[in-house]
Protein backbone atom coordinates (compact mmCIF):
# COMPACT_ATOMS: atom_id res chain seq x y z
CA UNK A 1 0.00 0.00 0.00
CA UNK A 2 2.78 2.46 0.83
CA UNK A 3 4.49 1.67 -2.49
CA UNK A 4 1.21 2.21 -4.38
CA UNK A 5 0.69 5.53 -2.64
CA UNK A 6 4.18 6.82 -3.42
CA UNK A 7 4.25 5.55 -7.00
CA UNK A 8 0.69 5.98 -8.26
CA UNK A 9 -0.84 8.38 -5.75
CA UNK A 10 -3.54 6.00 -4.50
CA UNK A 11 -3.89 4.42 -1.10
CA UNK A 12 -3.84 0.79 -2.20
CA UNK A 13 -6.28 -1.88 -1.02
CA UNK A 14 -7.90 -2.50 2.37
CA UNK A 15 -6.36 -5.96 2.61
CA UNK A 16 -7.82 -6.60 6.07
CA UNK A 17 -11.21 -7.02 4.41
CA UNK A 18 -9.89 -10.09 2.58
CA UNK A 19 -10.04 -11.96 5.90
CA UNK A 20 -13.79 -11.31 6.15
CA UNK A 21 -14.30 -12.60 2.62
CA UNK A 22 -12.42 -15.73 3.64
CA UNK A 23 -14.64 -16.13 6.72
CA UNK A 24 -17.67 -16.16 4.41
CA UNK A 25 -16.08 -18.74 2.12
CA UNK A 26 -14.93 -20.82 5.07
CA UNK A 27 -18.40 -20.91 6.63
CA UNK A 28 -19.85 -21.94 3.27
CA UNK A 29 -17.35 -24.77 2.66
CA UNK A 30 -17.45 -26.03 6.25
CA UNK A 31 -21.22 -26.32 6.08
CA UNK A 32 -20.89 -28.26 2.83
CA UNK A 33 -18.49 -30.69 4.48
CA UNK A 34 -20.98 -31.22 7.31
CA UNK A 35 -23.77 -32.45 5.04
CA UNK A 36 -23.29 -35.95 6.34
CA UNK A 37 -23.45 -36.57 10.06
CA UNK A 38 -19.95 -36.03 11.41
CA UNK A 39 -18.88 -37.31 14.81
CA UNK A 40 -17.69 -34.56 17.12
CA UNK A 41 -14.29 -36.22 17.66
CA UNK A 42 -13.81 -36.64 13.91
CA UNK A 43 -14.49 -32.97 13.26
CA UNK A 44 -12.17 -31.75 16.03
CA UNK A 45 -9.30 -33.98 14.85
CA UNK A 46 -9.68 -32.90 11.24
CA UNK A 47 -10.02 -29.24 12.10
CA UNK A 48 -7.03 -29.29 14.45
CA UNK A 49 -4.76 -31.02 11.94
CA UNK A 50 -5.98 -28.70 9.21
CA UNK A 51 -5.04 -25.54 11.08
CA UNK A 52 -2.58 -26.24 13.89
CA UNK A 53 0.59 -27.64 12.23
CA UNK A 54 1.27 -24.66 9.97
CA UNK A 55 0.14 -22.30 12.74
CA UNK A 56 2.67 -23.80 15.17
CA UNK A 57 5.56 -23.82 12.69
CA UNK A 58 5.06 -20.18 11.66
CA UNK A 59 4.50 -19.11 15.28
CA UNK A 60 7.79 -20.74 16.27
CA UNK A 61 9.48 -19.02 13.34
CA UNK A 62 8.29 -15.60 14.54
CA UNK A 63 9.36 -16.35 18.13
CA UNK A 64 12.86 -17.33 16.96
CA UNK A 65 13.34 -14.70 14.26
CA UNK A 66 11.81 -11.71 16.03
CA UNK A 67 12.57 -12.70 19.61
CA UNK A 68 8.92 -12.22 20.55
CA UNK A 69 7.78 -13.96 23.76
CA UNK A 70 4.91 -16.40 23.44
CA UNK A 71 2.48 -17.42 26.16
CA UNK A 72 1.14 -20.93 26.69
CA UNK A 73 -2.11 -19.82 25.04
CA UNK A 74 -0.28 -19.80 21.70
CA UNK A 75 -0.09 -23.59 21.90
CA UNK A 76 -3.89 -23.75 21.89
CA UNK A 77 -4.44 -21.04 19.24
CA UNK A 78 -6.26 -19.17 21.99
CA UNK A 79 -4.39 -15.87 22.43
CA UNK A 80 -7.32 -13.78 21.08
CA UNK A 81 -9.53 -15.11 23.89
CA UNK A 82 -7.71 -12.80 26.32
CA UNK A 83 -7.62 -9.87 23.92
CA UNK A 84 -4.07 -10.39 22.65
CA UNK A 85 -2.80 -10.78 19.10
CA UNK A 86 -0.78 -13.93 18.38
CA UNK A 87 2.94 -13.29 17.89
CA UNK A 88 2.30 -14.07 14.21
CA UNK A 89 -0.44 -11.46 14.25
CA UNK A 90 -2.42 -12.38 11.08
CA UNK A 91 -3.09 -15.73 12.80
CA UNK A 92 -5.77 -14.11 14.99
CA UNK A 93 -8.33 -15.50 12.55
CA UNK A 94 -7.11 -19.08 13.08
CA UNK A 95 -8.35 -19.01 16.68
CA UNK A 96 -11.91 -18.26 15.60
CA UNK A 97 -11.71 -20.58 12.59
CA UNK A 98 -10.96 -23.42 15.00
CA UNK A 99 -13.18 -22.74 18.01
CA UNK A 100 -16.33 -21.17 16.53
CA UNK A 101 -17.20 -24.14 14.25
CA UNK A 102 -16.69 -26.50 17.21
CA UNK A 103 -19.07 -24.42 19.33
CA UNK A 104 -21.55 -24.34 16.45
CA UNK A 105 -21.36 -28.12 16.17
CA UNK A 106 -22.32 -28.39 19.85
CA UNK A 107 -25.17 -25.88 19.56
CA UNK A 108 -28.49 -27.53 20.51
CA UNK A 109 -30.64 -25.54 18.05
CA UNK A 110 -31.07 -25.23 14.29
CA UNK A 111 -32.09 -22.08 12.42
CA UNK A 112 -35.51 -22.57 10.72
CA UNK A 113 -35.39 -22.41 6.92
CA UNK A 114 -37.82 -19.49 6.76
CA UNK A 115 -35.52 -17.39 8.95
CA UNK A 116 -32.37 -18.04 6.90
CA UNK A 117 -32.74 -15.23 4.28
CA UNK A 118 -33.49 -12.62 6.94
CA UNK A 119 -30.64 -13.73 9.18
CA UNK A 120 -28.26 -13.81 6.21
CA UNK A 121 -29.20 -10.25 5.26
CA UNK A 122 -28.71 -9.11 8.86
CA UNK A 123 -25.34 -10.88 9.15
CA UNK A 124 -24.06 -9.40 5.88
CA UNK A 125 -25.22 -5.93 6.88
CA UNK A 126 -23.62 -6.26 10.31
CA UNK A 127 -20.38 -7.48 8.78
CA UNK A 128 -20.47 -4.56 6.36
CA UNK A 129 -20.78 -2.11 9.25
CA UNK A 130 -17.85 -3.81 10.97
CA UNK A 131 -15.85 -3.57 7.76
CA UNK A 132 -16.37 0.19 7.64
CA UNK A 133 -14.70 0.34 11.05
CA UNK A 134 -11.95 -2.03 9.89
CA UNK A 135 -11.21 0.25 6.92
CA UNK A 136 -10.68 3.05 9.46
CA UNK A 137 -8.28 1.00 11.57
CA UNK A 138 -10.68 -0.94 13.78
CA UNK A 139 -10.27 -4.60 14.72
CA UNK A 140 -13.52 -6.22 15.95
CA UNK A 141 -12.02 -9.68 15.52
CA UNK A 142 -14.69 -11.72 17.26
CA UNK A 143 -17.61 -9.90 15.64
CA UNK A 144 -16.13 -10.28 12.17
CA UNK A 145 -15.43 -13.97 12.68
CA UNK A 146 -18.87 -14.68 14.14
CA UNK A 147 -20.78 -12.78 11.45
CA UNK A 148 -18.53 -13.97 8.62
CA UNK A 149 -18.63 -17.68 9.48
CA UNK A 150 -22.32 -17.45 10.36
CA UNK A 151 -23.18 -15.70 7.09
CA UNK A 152 -21.18 -18.32 5.18
CA UNK A 153 -23.25 -21.05 6.85
CA UNK A 154 -26.51 -19.28 6.02
CA UNK A 155 -25.33 -18.67 2.46
CA UNK A 156 -24.85 -22.40 1.99
CA UNK A 157 -28.34 -23.01 3.41
CA UNK A 158 -29.63 -20.93 0.49
CA UNK A 159 -26.96 -22.24 -1.97
CA UNK A 160 -28.83 -20.98 -5.02
CA UNK A 161 -26.30 -20.90 -7.89
CA UNK A 162 -26.31 -17.57 -9.70
CA UNK A 163 -25.73 -17.49 -13.44
CA UNK A 164 -23.37 -14.52 -13.27
CA UNK A 165 -19.86 -14.14 -14.71
CA UNK A 166 -17.36 -14.64 -11.92
CA UNK A 167 -14.44 -12.52 -13.13
CA UNK A 168 -16.33 -9.16 -13.12
CA UNK A 169 -17.58 -9.94 -9.61
CA UNK A 170 -14.03 -10.55 -8.38
CA UNK A 171 -12.90 -7.32 -10.04
CA UNK A 172 -15.78 -5.46 -8.37
CA UNK A 173 -14.82 -6.97 -5.00
CA UNK A 174 -11.20 -5.83 -5.35
CA UNK A 175 -12.36 -2.39 -6.53
CA UNK A 176 -14.54 -2.01 -3.43
CA UNK A 177 -11.58 -2.89 -1.21
CA UNK A 178 -9.48 -0.30 -3.04
CA UNK A 179 -12.15 2.37 -2.65
CA UNK A 180 -12.61 1.47 1.02
CA UNK A 181 -8.97 2.32 1.66
CA UNK A 182 -9.84 5.96 0.97
CA UNK A 183 -13.63 6.05 1.45
CA UNK A 184 -14.47 3.62 4.25
CA UNK A 185 -18.21 3.64 3.49
CA UNK A 186 -17.61 1.45 0.42
CA UNK A 187 -16.60 -1.39 2.74
CA UNK A 188 -20.24 -1.94 3.68
CA UNK A 189 -20.83 -3.55 0.28
CA UNK A 190 -17.88 -5.96 0.46
CA UNK A 191 -19.68 -8.81 2.32
CA UNK A 192 -22.74 -8.68 0.02
CA UNK A 193 -20.64 -8.70 -3.15
CA UNK A 194 -18.50 -11.50 -1.70
CA UNK A 195 -21.66 -13.52 -1.00
CA UNK A 196 -22.89 -13.07 -4.57
CA UNK A 197 -19.43 -14.04 -5.84
CA UNK A 198 -19.47 -17.27 -3.80
CA UNK A 199 -22.90 -18.23 -5.14
CA UNK A 200 -21.84 -17.43 -8.71
CA UNK A 201 -18.62 -19.38 -8.24
CA UNK A 202 -20.49 -22.67 -7.78
CA UNK A 203 -21.03 -23.06 -11.52
CA UNK A 204 -19.15 -20.23 -13.22
CA UNK A 205 -16.22 -20.69 -15.54
CA UNK A 206 -13.65 -17.94 -15.32
CA UNK A 207 -9.98 -17.06 -15.30
CA UNK A 208 -9.92 -18.06 -11.63
CA UNK A 209 -10.12 -21.70 -12.67
CA UNK A 210 -6.81 -21.50 -14.51
CA UNK A 211 -3.87 -23.39 -13.01
CA UNK A 212 -2.00 -20.36 -11.55
CA UNK A 213 -5.07 -19.22 -9.60
CA UNK A 214 -5.81 -22.76 -8.46
CA UNK A 215 -2.21 -23.04 -7.23
CA UNK A 216 -2.54 -19.79 -5.30
CA UNK A 217 -5.71 -21.17 -3.72
CA UNK A 218 -3.83 -24.32 -2.72
CA UNK A 219 -1.13 -22.38 -0.85
CA UNK A 220 -3.40 -19.58 0.45
CA UNK A 221 -3.43 -20.73 4.08
CA UNK A 222 0.32 -21.28 4.34
CA UNK A 223 1.00 -18.02 2.48
CA UNK A 224 -1.24 -16.15 4.91
CA UNK A 225 0.80 -17.39 7.88
CA UNK A 226 4.32 -17.46 6.44
CA UNK A 227 4.59 -13.96 5.01
CA UNK A 228 5.14 -12.39 8.45
CA UNK A 229 8.17 -14.59 9.31
CA UNK A 230 9.55 -13.73 5.86
CA UNK A 231 9.03 -10.04 6.63
CA UNK A 232 10.89 -10.35 9.94
CA UNK A 233 13.81 -12.00 8.16
CA UNK A 234 13.89 -9.21 5.58
CA UNK A 235 13.85 -6.52 8.24
CA UNK A 236 16.91 -8.06 9.86
CA UNK A 237 18.73 -8.43 6.54
CA UNK A 238 17.70 -5.07 5.06
CA UNK A 239 17.00 -2.77 8.01
CA UNK A 240 15.08 0.32 6.95
CA UNK A 241 15.08 -0.66 3.27
CA UNK A 242 12.06 -2.93 2.86
CA UNK A 243 9.34 -0.29 2.63
CA UNK A 244 11.27 1.98 0.27
CA UNK A 245 12.72 -0.63 -2.09
CA UNK A 246 10.40 -2.19 -4.72
CA UNK A 247 13.07 -4.72 -5.71
CA UNK A 248 13.32 -6.04 -2.15
CA UNK A 249 9.51 -6.27 -1.98
CA UNK A 250 9.44 -8.30 -5.19
CA UNK A 251 12.05 -10.68 -3.77
CA UNK A 252 10.02 -11.00 -0.56
CA UNK A 253 6.93 -11.87 -2.60
CA UNK A 254 8.78 -14.64 -4.42
CA UNK A 255 10.30 -15.94 -1.17
CA UNK A 256 6.88 -15.91 0.51
CA UNK A 257 5.32 -17.88 -2.36
CA UNK A 258 8.17 -20.40 -2.32
CA UNK A 259 8.01 -20.75 1.47
CA UNK A 260 4.24 -21.23 1.34
CA UNK A 261 4.62 -24.02 -1.23
CA UNK A 262 7.28 -25.73 0.90
CA UNK A 263 5.04 -25.57 3.97
CA UNK A 264 2.10 -26.88 1.96
CA UNK A 265 4.06 -29.90 0.75
CA UNK A 266 6.10 -30.58 3.89
CA UNK A 267 3.63 -29.71 6.67
CA UNK A 268 0.06 -29.16 5.55
CA UNK A 269 -0.44 -32.11 3.21
CA UNK A 270 1.16 -34.70 5.53
CA UNK A 271 -1.01 -33.38 8.38
CA UNK A 272 -4.13 -33.79 6.28
CA UNK A 273 -3.11 -37.34 5.30
CA UNK A 274 -2.62 -38.10 8.99
CA UNK A 275 -6.05 -36.62 9.66
CA UNK A 276 -7.67 -38.97 7.16
CA UNK A 277 -5.93 -41.98 8.71
CA UNK A 278 -6.91 -41.04 12.26
CA UNK A 279 -10.55 -40.43 11.35
CA UNK A 280 -11.03 -43.37 8.98
CA UNK A 281 -12.72 -45.25 11.84
CA UNK A 282 -15.54 -42.70 11.82
CA UNK A 283 -16.70 -43.61 8.32
CA UNK A 284 -16.33 -42.35 4.78
CA UNK A 285 -15.24 -38.75 4.18
CA UNK A 286 -17.80 -36.26 2.85
CA UNK A 287 -17.95 -35.52 -0.88
CA UNK A 288 -15.47 -32.97 -2.16
CA UNK A 289 -16.78 -29.64 -3.44
CA UNK A 290 -15.04 -29.12 -6.77
CA UNK A 291 -12.50 -26.32 -6.81
CA UNK A 292 -13.30 -25.28 -3.23
CA UNK A 293 -10.38 -24.63 -0.86
CA UNK A 294 -9.67 -27.34 1.69
CA UNK A 295 -11.18 -26.58 5.07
Amino acid sequence: NSFAQRTFGWNGIAFDLCVDVFFLLSGFVLTYSMQRKVAFGEFVIKRFLRLAPVFCVTTLAVVVLAGKPASWLELFMAEPFVGNDPVNFPAWSVCWEFYLPIIALLAPFRIPDQAVPWMLAAALFGLGLADIAVSQGGMYYFIRALLGLGAGHLLFRIRRPLALPLTPLVVALVALMALAKTYAVFAIAVPAVAAVTILAGQTARSLLRLAPFQWLGTISYTLYLVHIPVLFISQSLFPGRVDSNPSVKLVLLVVSLASAWILTVAIERPAMRLSRRLTSQFGQPPPVLRDAPAE
